[in-house]
C-alpha cells in the first residue's frame, strides 16, 4: 500500500507480549504475554525436575521425556505467536493502516537488565520469530513493516512531544513497570508510551488528546 499516513507501532515485552499503538483514533491493544509466561514457567519447572532425575540415574542431562517436553513447549509457543501476529495484522488491515513500526535491538536478549526470573522468561520468547510472523502476514495485506532500534523510547515522553533521544531521557518518570508520568502529570501506560515513541523514530507523529492512555488487553 502507499503511505497513507496511518501508522501502528509495536513495543515488545513479557507481561504484554506486544503493545500496539496507532494514530488513527482506535483504542490501542496489548497482546497479553501471560499465557506464554505460563507455558515457560511450567516448562522450566518440569525441565529442572527431569534433568535432575537424569543426572541421578545415568549422569546425563538429556532424555526422550525432556525432548518431548521441549517439543510441546515449542509447539505451544509457536501457536500463540501465530495467533498473536494474526490478531495484530488483522487489526491493522481493518483500520487501513499502511505501516507497522516495530522496536527491535540486536542483542537485546543478552543485554536485558531485568530481574533474574523475568529475564529468564524474556530470553525464552522467540521475538525474532514473532517479528517474522508479523512481517509475512502483513505483506499478504500489503502493509509495510519497518524495524527500528528502540533506544530511549521507554524513558522519554510522547505526551510532552519529546524525541526519543538521550537529552530527554529520564527513567524516573516511569514510576513502575506499567505507568509513565508525563511532565504535566498525565499518566500513560509505560509500554504504550514506548510504542508511540518507537513510531516517532520513523515518523514525526505528535500526541493527540483524543488518543488513548491505556491499551485494551487481549489474549491471542
Amino acid at each position: 500500500k502507499p503511505d497513507n499516513g496511518r501508522y501502528a507501532g509495536i513495543d515488545l515485552g513479557v507481561n504484554n507480549l506486544a503493545v500496539v499503538c496507532n494514530n488513527v483514533g482506535m483504542p490501542a491493544i496489548a497482546i497479553s504475554g501471560r499465557p506464554l509466561k505460563s507455558v515457560n514457567q511450567y516448562y522450566n519447572k518440569k525441565t529442572a525436575h527431569f534433568t535432575e532425575v537424569c543426572r541421578r540415574m545415568n549422569g546425563g542431562n538429556r532424555s526422550r521425556r525432556l525432548d518431548a517436553l521441549a517439543r510441546v513447549r515449542n509447539h505451544r509457543t509457536d501457536d500463540y505467536l501465530h495467533k498473536a501476529s494474526r490478531k495484530i495484522v488483522d487489526f491493522c488491515a481493518e483500520n487501513d493502516i499502511s505501516r507497522i513500526v516495530i522496536g527491535k535491538n540486536d542483542g537485546w536478549k543478552q543485554g536485558a537488565s531485568l530481574p533474574k526470573k523475568t529475564n529468564q522468561l524474556f530470553v525464552q520468547i522467540p521475538y525474532a520469530r514473532f517479528i517474522q510472523m508479523i512481517q509475512y502476514k502483513a505483506e499478504e495485506k500489503g502493509i509495510a513493516v519497518i524495524l527500528t532500534e528502540e533506544s530511549y523510547t521507554s524513558g522519554t515522553s510522547f505526551i510532552d512531544d519529546e524525541m526519543p533521544e538521550q537529552r530527554y531521557y529520564n527513567a524516573a518518570r516511569r514510576v513502575h513497570r506499567g505507568l509513565f508520568i508525563s511532565n504535566d502529570g498525565t499518566g500513560i501506560n509505560a509500554d504504550l508510551n514506548a510504542s508511540y515513541q518507537i513510531v516517532k523514530k520513523v515518523v514525526p507523529i505528535k500526541w493527540d488528546r483524543g488518543w488513548g492512555l491505556h491499551p485494551v488487553v487481549v489474549n491471542a
